[in-house]
């Protein structure tokens, strides 16, 4: 992915860094063009402060700055699979992920 700054951030390094927090079940991360790297967390944490306030935490202690997450968008489990984000293998489909977000994104 390259940013908007012409920064390179690899995403498998950036969600594998950000999948190690107990509630985390997944993670997708958007850079493209964007100014920041915009994250999707699916976690079924029931506090999502102390959900942000921690994957920060941990994206300060293990990652780059222009790799960490600066914009979260939270997913529950139920509502991951109900929108139908994975493929019948459990990849996730990154374009419709993209695709809501850039609504709820517009809706704020």
């Amino acid at each position: 992915m390259i940013t908007s700054l012409g920064r390179n951030i690899y995403p498998e390094a950036v969600e594998t860094a950000y999948r190690i927090h107990p509630q985390i079940q997944n993670v997708m991360i958007f850079a493209d063009q964007l100014p920041h790297v915009v994250g999707v967390v699916v976690t079924d944490a029931w506090d999502l402060k102390i959900a942000t306030a921690d994957l920060l935490k941990l994206g300060q202690e293990s990652l780059p700055e222009i790799c960490r997450i600066q914009e979260f968008h939270f997913l529950t489990p139920t509502e991951a699979k109900e929108e139908g984000f994975y493929t019948v293998t459990g990849r996730p489909l990154r374009s419709q992920i993209w695709q809501t977000i850039q609504t709820r994104r517009n809706l704020l």
